[in-house]
């Protein structure tokens, strides 16, 4: 008698353990960076998160999203605090776990005051400029460098690190306490709009680099330090080519006015 309680008692205790390990919600973090990723908990969360909740509600997973500084976001989810990061690139996300599958590919600008002339043309064009950037964020090697070998020179570079660096540069950018601003075309385009900043700001120069996709191309990372990464980013590939080929993610896309990175 006492063998089977035993038993029964061992059967029970591992499927609770088989259940509890059965993750039935995940949390995926970022900065603010619309419009791919937006305010939490608004309309304005925007196409990554409507493609990650339909991708792993199929599952029965719940996607929660917040939003953290940049490279906070980066550690947390590295320790496990948290499941995945949006719009990773391999290069700032060493080892992570990514999928196959892109969420998008990125295409930087230079912003400045509207009517300025200036372009790039190598780090010598930099010269007397002061140029913003935001901390962790990869761009292109010659301007990661760059960023690298000045950011104690606040002449030359100023790195921000809070969760809006985004609007914060903009402003600074607006009010003339930087020179140059580097960012991602359709993120500055749309929050410049949304900052009502249109009429002094402006994109001055679509950057010139060679493409590089482990920097440009951007994922949904997951922490390497969760054992349930690998399955994730398995069902996400499989949901986004299930999307893909319904027609599906191209209805998402459209609402928000992009298109299909693959093509």
């Amino acid at each position: 008698m006492k063998k089977n309680i035993c038993i029964a008692f061992t059967i029970f205790f591992f499927s609770f353990l088989s259940n509890a390990a059965e993750q039935k919600s995940i949390t995926i973090i970022a900065d603010e960076w619309c419009p791919y990723n937006c305010t939490p908990e608004t309309e304005d969360e925007v196409y990554v998160l409507e493609i990650a909740r339909e991708v792993f509600s199929v599952h029965g997973i719940e996607v929660t999203y917040k939003i953290l500084n940049w490279n906070r976001a980066l550690k947390e989810v590295r320790k496990g605090t948290y499941n995945a990061a949006i719009a990773a690139s391999k290069e700032e996300a060493k080892n992570f776990i990514f999928p196959e599958e892109p969420i998008g590919i990125s295409s930087y600008s230079f912003y400045g005051k509207t009517g300025m002339n200036w372009k790039y043309k190598g780090i010598k064009s930099l010269k007397g400029k002061t140029l913003g950037s935001i901390d962790g964020y990869k761009y292109f090697t010659a301007i990661d460098d760059y960023i690298k070998h000045n950011r104690s020179n606040n002449l030359k570079v100023q790195v921000l690190s809070d969760a809006d660096a985004l609007g914060t540069s903009l402003k600074k950018l607006a009010a003339g306490r930087i020179d140059l601003f580097i960012e991602q075309y359709a993120v500055a385009n749309y929050t410049i709009k949304k900052m009502q900043l249109e009429d002094k700001i402006s994109a001055i120069d679509r950057a010139t680099y060679k493409f590089e996709p482990e920097k440009h191309k951007f994922y949904l990372a997951f922490s390497p330090s969760d054992p349930n990464s690998k399955k994730y980013a398995k069902i996400f590939d499989n949901g986004i080519k299930d999307l893909r080929e319904s027609g599906r993610l191209l209805q998402i896309l459209n609402k928000y006015n992009l298109n299909d990175w693959v093509y």
